[in-house]
C-alpha cells in the first residue's frame, strides 16, 4: 500500500506579514481616518487573510497602537540619528539642525502629518495614543532644554530662561505643522525656516543670522 504524501505546511513570514499590517493600517488612517479604519479594509490593503490579524495582535486596537509606535519611532530614529551626526557642532548648529529636521520632507508631509493628527485627536481620551503623540515627553523636551541652555551660555540673556526658549521653539514647531496640514498647498518651508531663524537671531544675535546658524 503506498503512502499518502502530505501536502507541505504553507510557511508564514510572520515579522513581514506583521509588517504589512502595520502599513495597511497607517494606509488606511490616511486615506479614510482612525474612526473608518476597519479591519476588513486594512486586509484589503495588506492582501492577508483575517487569521493574520488574530496571529500578530490581540485586536484591532492593539494593531492602532502598534501602528502609531512605529510611526513614531520613524520620527525619533531620524530626529536623533541627525543629532547624533552633529554631537560635536556648535549648539546653534545643533539647533539648525533639528529645525531642518521637522521641517524636512521627509517628516512633514501630508501622510505623516495626517496620521499625527488623527491619532492625537484621539489622544485626549486615550491615554495610551498621548504617550506616543505628546511633545512634552521627556526626552523630546530635554533635548530641546539642554541645546537652549548651551546657547544661553554662549551669549547670556537677562530674565530668561532656556526652558521658556525651548518652550517656544517647540510652540512654533507645532504651529509650523498645524499650518502644513490645513494648508499644505500654499505652505513653504524656507519662509517657515526663516521665521525660526528671526526667533533665534533676536535672542542670539551672536550666533544667528535670518539664515540660519552662524558657522
Amino acid at each position: 500500500m503506498s503512502k499518502v504524501k502530505r501536502k507541505p505546511k504553507r510557511l508564514v513570514n510572520k515579522p513581514l506579514n506583521r509588517q504589512k499590517l502595520i502599513q495597511a493600517t497607517l494606509d488606511s488612517i490616511v486615506d479614510v481616518g482612525i474612526e473608518n479604519t476597519s479591519v476588513t479594509e486594512i486586509l484589503d490593503k495588506a492582501k492577508l487573510s483575517r487569521g493574520m490579524i488574530n496571529l500578530h495582535f490581540d485586536n484591532k486596537e492593539s494593531l492602532l497602537l502598534e501602528a502609531l509606535k512605529f510611526y513614531t519611532d520613524i520620527y525619533n530614529q531620524t530626529f536623533y540619528k541627525q543629532l547624533e551626526s552633529v554631537k560635536t557642532a556648535s549648539p546653534a548648529f545643533k539647533m539648525q539642525t533639528m529645525v531642518a529636521h521637522d521641517l524636512d520632507i521627509c517628516v512633514l508631509n501630508r501622510d505623516y502629518v495626517v496620521i499625527w493628527y488623527e491619532f492625537r485627536g484621539k489622544a485626549r481620551t486615550n491615554e495610551l495614543y498621548r504617550q506616543y503623540t505628546d511633545t512634552r515627553y521627556k526626552r523630546f523636551r530635554d533635548t530641546y532644554y539642554s541645546i537652549c541652555t548651551e546657547l544661553v551660555k554662549a551669549e547670556p540673556l537677562q530674565g530668561v530662561s532656556s526652558k521658556s526658549i525651548a518652550h517656544g521653539l517647540i510652540t512654533m514647531i507645532e504651529g509650523m505643522w498645524i499650518d502644513f496640514y490645513l494648508h499644505s498647498d500654499s505652505f513653504k518651508r524656507s519662509a517657515a525656516k526663516k521665521t525660526f531663524f528671526i526667533y533665534l537671531t533676536a535672542l542670539f544675535p551672536s550666533q544667528f543670522t535670518h539664515k540660519g546658524a552662524l558657522k
